[in-house]
């Protein structure tokens, strides 16, 4: 009988221990959200438009690298539309830019502007530099979809 109700324990523990992780795999499902970004403002029709998010405010936008995504899209309409799927809630900051001459890269003055067409999330732009992580801040809580107009 010892040996039996060994078994039995076994198979209570195993339970629970599936249980707990089905439960873990409902909340982290219900933790991940979507984000779509619209970005317009084209002046032209062409080449392909990058956007970014960031959580970390020391490299936003000026690191690309060190965004947390990134998509890509051809511009050929007035508006270009991308998702972000399966992100944790929090804080963001988005950034875009026209690559018009398809090098895969925001191109720049000799002064280092942008001579690219570039925008952020909440319309944030720098005075003398790049915008601020918390001018284009945002919270995702729930699927969500922003604007960024390009200029």
């Amino acid at each position: 009988m010892g040996q039996f109700d060994g078994k039995q324990k076994a198979l209570k523990r195993g339970s629970v221990v599936l249980l707990v992780l089905a439960l873990c795999s409902i909340a982290a499902a219900a933790a991940a959200e979507s984000l779509t970004v619209r970005v317009s403002g084209f002046k032209k029709l062409t080449g392909t438009v990058y956007v970014m998010l960031w959580r970390d405010a020391a490299s936003f936008p000026t690191h690309p690298e060190k965004a947390v995504a990134t998509r890509q899209a051809p511009v050929s309409g007035d508006s270009v539309q991308v998702t972000f799927a399966s992100l944790p809630a929090g804080t963001y900051a988005a950034a875009a830019f026209q690559d018009l001459n398809g090098n895969g890269e925001l191109d720049r003055s000799l002064l280092g502007w942008p001579v690219e067409p570039t925008g952020a999330s909440n319309g944030a732009r720098g005075t003398v530099g790049p915008p601020r992580f918390s001018d284009a801040a945002f919270e995702l809580k729930q699927n969500r979809t922003i604007e960024i107009r390009v200029k």
